[in-house]
Protein backbone atom coordinates (compact mmCIF):
# COMPACT_ATOMS: atom_id res chain seq x y z
CA UNK A 1 0.00 0.00 0.00
CA UNK A 2 1.29 3.47 -0.86
CA UNK A 3 0.42 6.70 0.98
CA UNK A 4 0.70 9.97 -0.88
CA UNK A 5 1.97 13.07 0.90
CA UNK A 6 1.41 16.05 -1.38
CA UNK A 7 2.80 18.59 1.10
CA UNK A 8 5.68 16.92 2.97
CA UNK A 9 7.08 19.08 5.77
CA UNK A 10 10.61 17.85 5.08
CA UNK A 11 10.44 18.51 1.32
CA UNK A 12 8.19 21.42 0.35
CA UNK A 13 7.13 21.57 -3.29
CA UNK A 14 7.57 17.81 -3.67
CA UNK A 15 5.35 14.76 -3.61
CA UNK A 16 6.31 11.89 -1.32
CA UNK A 17 5.14 8.31 -1.78
CA UNK A 18 5.59 6.12 1.29
CA UNK A 19 5.37 2.34 1.35
CA UNK A 20 3.19 1.18 4.24
CA UNK A 21 1.91 -2.19 5.36
CA UNK A 22 -1.75 -2.84 4.61
CA UNK A 23 -4.12 -4.84 6.82
CA UNK A 24 -4.38 -7.53 4.15
CA UNK A 25 -0.76 -8.70 4.23
CA UNK A 26 0.98 -11.23 6.42
CA UNK A 27 3.25 -10.10 9.27
CA UNK A 28 6.38 -11.17 7.39
CA UNK A 29 5.51 -9.06 4.32
CA UNK A 30 8.23 -6.60 3.34
CA UNK A 31 7.96 -4.18 0.47
CA UNK A 32 11.58 -4.97 -0.40
CA UNK A 33 10.56 -8.55 -1.22
CA UNK A 34 8.49 -7.12 -4.08
CA UNK A 35 10.44 -3.96 -4.95
CA UNK A 36 14.16 -4.45 -4.37
CA UNK A 37 15.74 -1.53 -2.55
CA UNK A 38 12.43 -0.10 -1.36
CA UNK A 39 11.76 -1.25 2.19
CA UNK A 40 8.59 -0.83 4.23
CA UNK A 41 8.40 2.74 5.48
CA UNK A 42 10.75 4.02 2.80
CA UNK A 43 9.74 7.06 0.82
CA UNK A 44 10.07 7.97 -2.81
CA UNK A 45 10.51 11.71 -3.22
CA UNK A 46 9.19 13.15 -6.49
CA UNK A 47 10.83 16.50 -7.08
CA UNK A 48 9.89 17.24 -10.68
CA UNK A 49 6.35 18.10 -11.72
CA UNK A 50 7.23 16.43 -15.05
CA UNK A 51 6.89 13.11 -13.16
CA UNK A 52 3.41 13.90 -11.85
CA UNK A 53 1.48 12.61 -14.89
CA UNK A 54 2.97 9.11 -14.64
CA UNK A 55 2.26 8.91 -10.92
CA UNK A 56 -1.25 10.37 -11.25
CA UNK A 57 -1.98 7.96 -14.11
CA UNK A 58 -1.07 5.01 -11.90
CA UNK A 59 -3.63 6.35 -9.39
CA UNK A 60 -6.54 6.73 -11.81
CA UNK A 61 -5.99 10.06 -13.57
CA UNK A 62 -6.08 10.21 -17.37
CA UNK A 63 -4.21 12.92 -19.30
CA UNK A 64 -6.54 13.01 -22.33
CA UNK A 65 -9.36 10.88 -23.66
CA UNK A 66 -7.55 10.57 -27.01
CA UNK A 67 -4.94 8.22 -25.50
CA UNK A 68 -2.17 9.75 -27.64
CA UNK A 69 -0.13 11.16 -24.76
CA UNK A 70 1.21 10.24 -21.36
CA UNK A 71 0.62 13.79 -20.18
CA UNK A 72 4.17 15.01 -20.72
CA UNK A 73 3.85 15.87 -24.42
CA UNK A 74 1.22 17.83 -26.31
CA UNK A 75 -1.61 15.98 -28.00
CA UNK A 76 -4.07 17.39 -30.55
CA UNK A 77 -6.43 18.39 -27.72
CA UNK A 78 -4.26 19.62 -24.85
CA UNK A 79 -0.84 21.02 -24.07
CA UNK A 80 1.65 19.20 -21.88
CA UNK A 81 1.62 22.16 -19.52
CA UNK A 82 -2.14 21.82 -18.99
CA UNK A 83 -1.87 18.10 -18.31
CA UNK A 84 1.11 18.40 -15.94
CA UNK A 85 -0.75 21.10 -13.98
CA UNK A 86 -3.88 18.94 -13.85
CA UNK A 87 -1.88 15.88 -12.73
CA UNK A 88 -0.26 17.95 -9.97
CA UNK A 89 -3.67 19.15 -8.78
CA UNK A 90 -4.98 15.57 -8.89
CA UNK A 91 -2.17 14.47 -6.57
CA UNK A 92 -2.54 17.52 -4.30
CA UNK A 93 -6.23 16.72 -3.78
CA UNK A 94 -5.33 13.18 -2.70
CA UNK A 95 -2.92 14.22 0.04
CA UNK A 96 -2.94 11.57 2.78
CA UNK A 97 -4.77 9.03 0.62
CA UNK A 98 -3.75 5.36 0.69
CA UNK A 99 -3.58 3.51 -2.61
CA UNK A 100 -3.63 -0.28 -2.59
CA UNK A 101 -3.48 -0.97 -6.31
CA UNK A 102 -0.59 1.30 -7.23
CA UNK A 103 2.34 -0.45 -8.87
CA UNK A 104 5.27 1.38 -7.27
CA UNK A 105 7.74 -0.72 -9.22
CA UNK A 106 6.11 0.49 -12.44
CA UNK A 107 6.31 4.12 -11.26
CA UNK A 108 9.99 3.74 -10.50
CA UNK A 109 10.70 1.93 -13.77
CA UNK A 110 8.75 4.18 -16.15
CA UNK A 111 8.41 7.45 -14.28
CA UNK A 112 12.07 8.19 -13.91
CA UNK A 113 11.60 9.29 -10.31
CA UNK A 114 13.94 6.91 -8.48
Amino acid sequence: MIRIDAFPIDAPCCIKLTAVIGPWVTPDYEVEDHIPGFATGASLLVQSDYDHPSIASSMGWSPCDCGETDGTVDCPHRTASEMITEASQYLDHRDGTFFTDVDLEEIVRTGGVY
